[in-house]
């Protein structure tokens, strides 16, 4: 497995491990796929990454595999591929594609599916709507929509809904509650932190508790969803200088 970017931090990070590590994938139709591992110090900081090559699958890989081809190059091949180079172990991993958690059984360190709940991608797509009617109305020099405070009542709404869904979230915050699914990766009971749905693999239970008790302990505050998009960026910005 070849890689284009392999970094390690500043070494005066090693004193705020332990790690929290994200892992996914992206697939380019002009490229094939590739991977990449972010690791974050307990205050969101890089202490290393690494991204791979560009890979594809062979036309009798996708005869051969099947439904499973997916679960074996996302997790035993390049998940596996950069958790072996990497030189820190974190305590917790977190994926944002299923396929990753192939890699589960051939580790030591617990894993987690990450999943956005419903609520919160609502929210998202209402708060960008509204900001964009918001910047149509300013371009366009009109104030009717001002409230008696000077803000946009569209503002107002979409503080107010941010309010409302943060409240509601917060309120699962590090608790396990149940999540039915009949997806071989996601078992019965899941939990929820900071927003983002935390799924281990049904084959280690234990890993949910485990998560719970790093993040808690480690006091881990930061939005588990965003690390993902750095590192898909910067895997975009690695492909741009190899070529």
């Amino acid at each position: 497995m070849g890689f284009t970017d392999s970094r390690r931090m500043n070494p005066t990070e090693k004193e705020s491990l332990p790690a929290l590590g994200f892992i996914t994938v992206v697939k380019s139709r002009e490229l094939g796929i590739m991977g990449g591992y972010l690791l974050l110090n307990r205050n969101g900081r890089p202490v290393e990454f690494h991204c791979t090559a560009p890979v594809r699958a062979t036309k009798s890989q996708h005869i051969l595999y099947g439904p499973t081809l997916e679960p074996y190059i996302y997790g035993e091949q390049i998940a596996r591929s950069l958790t072996v180079r990497a030189t820190i172990s974190p305590k917790l991993i977190l994926t944002d594609k299923s396929g990753v958690m192939a890699l589960r059984p051939m580790i030591d360190v617990p894993m987690a599916l990450a999943e956005i709940p419903k609520l919160r991608k609502d929210a998202k797509v209402k708060d960008k709507a509204e900001e964009s009617q918001n910047t149509l109305s300013i371009e366009n020099g009109t104030d009717e929509q001002a409230s008696e405070s000077g803000q946009p009542e569209s503002d107002s709404a979409a503080l107010a809904s941010q309010a409302d869904v943060s409240e509601e979230i917060e309120t699962l915050k590090g608790k396990i509650v149940p999540k039915f699914d009949d997806s071989i990766v996601i078992p019965e009971f899941s939990m929820i932190w900071n927003g983002v749905l935390l799924h281990p693999d049904r084959h280690f239970p234990d890993d949910t508790e485990k998560a719970r008790q790093f993040l808690q302990n480690e006091e881990i505050d930061y939005d588990l969803a965003e690390p993902f998009d750095r590192i898909r960026e910067a895997i975009y910005e690695a492909q741009k200088s190899a070529a």
